[in-house]
């Protein structure tokens, strides 16, 4: 299925995914996102990166889905997709809001995952450091 992202907890065609024009993270930046290495079909370090997100979450008093809610939505994006090798996006913004800086009261964040093929990095890498 080509052309699919990962949006609030279903799959959905990239060309129906929408993000409000009113939506905090677009207007104002109020939002978190990580950033996966894909290899054989599965996130890499993700309790690494769970673990930054959720630093993230508490500064900004922004919920983040829980890990297993961002693994479920990796295995049905990168199975949709077909991808082996590649990265994965995960955002996550504090959802539309009235105008303002101060974050609302209540807000219902918007969360999304995109995908896509890449190849893997090279598995050794040489390093040289020298001292002048």
């Amino acid at each position: 299925m080509k052309g699919v992202v990962w949006l609030n907890g279903a799959l959905c065609p990239a060309d129906k995914a929408y993000v409000s024009v009113a939506d905090r993270g677009l207007t104002l930046g109020d939002g978190l996102f990580e950033t996966f290495r894909v290899d054989k079909g599965k996130l890499l370090h993700i309790g690494l990166h769970m673990a930054r997100l959720q630093a993230g979450s508490m500064v900004l008093a922004l919920p983040v889905p829980e890990q297993d809610v961002v693994e479920q939505a990796a295995a049905s994006l990168l199975g949709a997709l077909n991808i082996e090798q590649g990265s994965a996006r995960l955002t996550v913004t504090r959802g539309a809001g009235p105008r303002g800086i101060a974050p609302p009261a209540q807000s219902q964040p918007t969360v999304f995952m995109t995908a896509s093929e890449g190849a893997s990095v090279p598995a050794d890498v040489t390093l040289i450091t020298s001292q002048l």
